[in-house]
């Protein structure tokens, strides 16, 4: 018998080639005064300013917030937040990847809040509502866009977490596929393997359930067929929509069902180490995915059938077919710092719901076969 479970998303995604067109049109939904923060490429080489003019043209005033230049960091998002709140906005757009994402997100929810960023992140409630959301995705990796946490780092600390909930919520999702198309082809390489990555790990996760497993196999397919044409460079708007597409289903999948061992590594590792997620996440998955394969070998047939090849070899093929090396040699980490990686990752929720019970004497295995020697 299914299990009781729920189900959560956003409440509204408009999805599709030219969906950007919709943004002034909707943002004068929600507010006349918006706060805009986007990566700052686009920014700074002109890309947005249609959409800036069509915001202006509905006379919406708008306040430019340049993104964060890495990880969406707490000294960053805290002063972001001020900014917001001077200036008296009433809605926030944030297009960017997922560490726009994830900032704009944070400040729309914590605008109102009394307590500092920090405060929130080490676990006090928030108390305000915050002001609406809106989410326009410009890579197809994390899936941000459609989940109810915002992924932060504490550098001083080396913690990288989610602070989660309902007030984290986008009220819109403006996912145009036009927009990843222009995005470096090394970024395209990293949030691509992310996605894949999110796709297996919701699909096997503890929290798994019907709803989720549908949308994490589709998400699996779509980018399956689309991953490798991204990373040879194409500029053909078919695989970009089918990863943006998959992308967000992974993303839908994950807020409900969890992650696994992936995301509760590579989290303090990528912060520790400043290793960019996707890369992170890539190097770690054949490895983690060997470990669960007892106890997910089902799921793994069925994800099999996708790519008509064993599924683990597979991927390891396919990434190195894209660059991305099978350890972590190149990253400089020492094999000492083995135990403090371990220390770091084991309280992580992903962890938790990873389908294999993970014990510290697991991790060391795992990490020294793809640490340096």
């Amino acid at each position: 018998m299914e299990k009781i479970f729920a189900f959560r998303t956003v409440p509204r995604i408009l999805f599709g080639i030219g969906s950007r067109g919709r943004l002034a049109e909707e943002t004068a939904n929600l507010g006349s005064h918006a706060f805009f923060m986007a990566s700052r490429t686009p920014l700074e080489h002109g890309d947005l300013d249609d959409l800036l003019s069509s915001l202006r043209e509905r006379s919406i005033q708008v306040e430019i917030c340049p993104g964060p230049p890495s990880e969406p960091e707490l000294a960053y998002v805290e002063q972001a937040r001020a900014q917001c709140r001077e200036t008296g906005c009433d809605v926030v757009i944030g297009i960017g990847g997922g560490s726009v994402l994830d900032a704009s997100k944070a400040v729309a929810a914590l605008v109102h809040e009394p307590s500092t960023v920090r405060e929130i992140f080490d676990g006090q409630p928030v108390t305000q509502p915050g002001v609406p959301f809106i989410a326009l995705p410009t890579t197809a990796g994390t899936g941000s866009e459609v989940t109810p946490n915002s992924v932060l780092s504490d550098p001083d600390r080396f913690i990288k977490q989610s602070i989660r909930g309902e007030t984290y919520w986008p009220r819109l999702v403006i996912n145009d596929p036009e927009l990843t198309v222009r995005v470096p082809i090394q970024v395209k390489i990293w949030s691509g393997a992310d996605a894949l990555v999110q796709a297996v790990e919701s699909f096997t996760s503890l929290g798994s359930n019907h709803l989720t497993d549908a949308l994490a196999f589709e998400s699996f397919r779509l980018i399956a067929g689309s991953i490798e044409e991204i990373a040879h460079g194409t500029d053909e708007i078919e695989p970009h929509v089918a990863m943006a597409d998959g992308s967000m289903l992974a993303g839908i999948a994950l807020a409900n069902a969890r992650l696994g061992a992936v995301h509760g590594v590579a989290h303090p590792m990528g912060v520790r180490y400043r290793i960019p997620h996707g890369l992170c996440c890539a190097i770690l998955l054949t490895p983690v995915m060997r470990f669960n394969e007892p106890v997910v070998r089902e799921k793994y047939e069925r994800l099999s059938v996708v790519v008509h090849a064993p599924v683990i070899e597979w991927i390891g093929d396919l990434f190195r077919r894209m660059g991305i090396p099978p350890d972590f040699r190149g990253c400089r980490i020492p094999r000492s710092d083995v135990d403090i990686l371990i220390r770091e990752s084991l309280p992580s929720g992903s962890l938790k719901a990873n389908p294999r019970p993970v014990s510290a004497t697991d991790l060391t295995e795992i990490l020294c076969a793809i640490l340096p020697d």
